[in-house]
């Protein structure tokens, strides 16, 4: 029972100590520097902490991330005739972050450094001189330079100028003073000082310093030249960077840079290659220009040249547009940057296997052009946007039967109708290995023998490889030419002219037939010719082709027969007539009529 109790408790303060895991899983340090003895609070919330710094100058603490406000001692203790000033902070240790806020508030996420500067004052003050020289960077006295100290303090501020020699010399008390030197001594337009740094290794012209005594104090200045730095091709609203000797600077058409260097110092100078103000626009680099006795190349973007050698150099800028070509297929070739008003060549491959009888064919480009050419030229006038469009098609074949026969016929031309795009058309000379769009189609006409022929139905669908075969309006045309006897005319002549006005001939065979093959249908005449001209018109279109009989009324066939007939009949009658003359006949036919006596007919009846 003991033992359940005792488990129980635990869990119940394993509980309890998780319940009160605080919100932040992790935490970081501060590091916090300053002078040995000065007290630092540190306040987050309502909580307030606070610490004084051992003699080592630094204390480090594991603190939740958060806010935090740090308040330094303003005064600590020295030793004696001395006190130790809070001056300012030091963000990371780094005396170019200052900030002489105090308190400060802090944001911490991550580990921090922070120094809380102090300096000393001597609190027992006494006369004392402070000398301050001026000299270029050779140790060439600079005479006329201003110098303030104590500007912080009505009762306690002088200024002057450095003599002839380049020094100037001011009455104080020791003590902390402020100094202040200008940045920067303006000779002409052309030319200036620039503040080098303090013999002691400060490096700011306005600095503080504490005296025990007399000081001397020596600064230094570069003579620096000017060098501007212009650009052509950008206009006023384009801008460019140049890199000098690590800064960057910006300028345009409209806004030239100037930068100072000190005489004689190598000056590298770094232009942007390309500077892109808005979308599918760039100005490219070009070249420098105003660098008369230059070695280098000036199509190069980095410059290098000597502080005084030119007054200005001009960086040239092209502008450029962006061609962009939008297809995953077909290789497209041609996307890029072209100069203003520069020709670009785009270009796919125009067809893309599928398959076996399938394939994918360039339709056409659209977006900032419009083409039906795979390959195509275009002026690059501003930003282009090309988009390639893609068709498939199937391969096919297409047959030609004549109306009454199981027979093809080859067309002179075939036109194809599109009911996709009713503007386009397709001829056709050949008719096997087609490639056609897929969607509907319709065969328009057909030319065959001069003459245009409509075949119904003439819709189709292209959804794969497929024959196709049209029946069309032609027909193999048979005469049969007989005459009055129904006996066959031969060798007659037959002209058929057409409605295109074609013209065919034969002759009949030995059975009276004329055949005429693929004659395309309408409105014809057929003249037949053989001992007289007989002339019929039919419509193919309307008979179909069917066969077509002529009985002549008048041949050679019945005009020998009836000579013949008409010779026999004569010859029949003259072998009558010499056999049995006329007298003789009458005289036998006028007996015939007499009626015979009794003793005639005795006597003729005896032997």
């Amino acid at each position: 029972m003991k033992t359940i109790q005792f488990l129980l408790l635990a869990v119940f303060a394993i509980s309890i100590i998780s319940t009160a895991r605080p919100a932040h899983a992790y935490s970081v340090t501060l590091t916090i520097q300053a002078v040995g003895g000065a007290e630092i609070s540190i306040t987050q919330g309502a909580r307030t902490q606070t610490i004084v710094l051992p003699e080592t100058g630094e204390a480090k603490l594991k603190v939740e991330p958060g806010t935090y406000t740090l308040k330094a001692q303003k005064i600590v203790p020295g030793f004696a005739g001395f006190q130790r000033v809070f001056l300012h902070w030091c963000i990371n240790l780094c005396c170019r972050d200052i900030n002489e806020t105090n308190p400060i508030t802090i944001s911490l996420n991550q580990d921090l450094a922070i120094l809380a500067r102090y300096i000393t004052i001597y609190t027992q003050e006494k006369p004392c001189n402070i000398s301050v020289t001026t000299t270029d960077a050779e140790g060439k006295p600079l005479p006329g330079i201003a110098v303030t100290i104590d500007s912080q303090d009505a009762t306690m501020r002088q200024q002057d100028r450095t003599s002839r020699e380049g020094k100037v010399t001011f009455d104080t008390l020791t003590g902390t003073h402020h100094i202040d030197l200008p940045d920067v001594v303006e000779i002409d337009e052309e030319t200036r000082y620039e503040f080098k740094a303090w013999s002691d290794g400060a490096n700011t012209a306005a600095r503080a310093i504490t005296t025990l005594n007399d000081t001397e104090l020596l600064a230094r200045y570069d003579l620096c030249r000017r060098l501007i730095l212009q650009t052509t091709g950008l206009g006023g609203e384009a801008w460019t960077v140049f890199g000098v000797n690590g800064r960057n600077v910006s300028a345009n058409d409209a806004n030239p840079a100037s930068i100072w260097m000190p005489e004689g110092a190598e000056v590298k100078i770094f232009a942007d290659p390309t500077t892109t103000p808005a979308a599918g626009v760039r100005y490219s680099f070009k070249t420098w220009s105003g660098l008369d006795h230059y070695v280098g190349d000036p199509s190069s973007n980095i410059l290098t040249l000597s502080a005084g050698d030119v007054e200005s150099v001009t960086a040239n800028y092209k502008r450029q547009y962006q061609l962009a070509i939008i297809s995953d297929l077909g290789n497209p070739r041609g996307s890029g940057w072209y100069d203003e008003g520069s020709n670009a060549t785009i270009e796919v491959e125009p067809y893309i296997n599928q398959g076996k009888e399938v394939r994918l064919a360039f339709e056409c480009w659209a977006g900032d052009i419009s083409s039906n050419l795979p390959t195509q030229t275009v002026t690059v006038a501003r930003p282009l946007s090309i988009i390639a469009n893609w068709k498939i098609q199937y391969e096919i074949t297409i047959l030609f039967k004549i109306a009454n026969e199981n027979r093809t016929i080859q067309p002179n031309l075939a036109i194809l109708k599109s009911l996709v795009n009713p503007e386009k058309r397709v001829s056709l000379t050949n008719y096997s290995n087609i490639w056609l769009d897929a969607g509907g189609w319709a065969l328009e006409e057909i030319l065959y023998q001069r003459s245009h022929l409509n075949v119904e139905p003439s819709s189709f669908a292209i959804n794969s490889p497929t024959q196709l075969t049209f029946t069309c309006p032609i027909y193999d045309v048979t005469f049969t030419v007989r005459d009055l006897w129904g006996l066959p005319a031969v060798g007659a002549s037959i002209l058929l002219k057409l409605s295109n006005g074609t013209v065919a001939t034969t002759l009949t065979d030995a059975e009276g037939r004329a055949r005429f093959l693929s004659i395309p249908g309408g409105p014809l005449v057929a003249q037949i010719t053989e001992l007289l001209q007989v002339q019929i018109s039919t419509n193919l279109s309307e008979t179909h082709g069917r066969p077509i009989e002529v009985v002549l009324t008048l041949s050679i066939n019945s005009v020998t027969r009836i000579a013949l007939i008409a010779t026999a009949i004569i010859t029949a009658v003259l072998l009558i007539v010499k056999r049995y003359p006329p007298k003789r006949i009458r005289f036998r036919l006028r007996k015939q009529r007499r009626p015979m006596q009794p003793e005639e007919s005795q006597k003729e009846a005896k032997p």
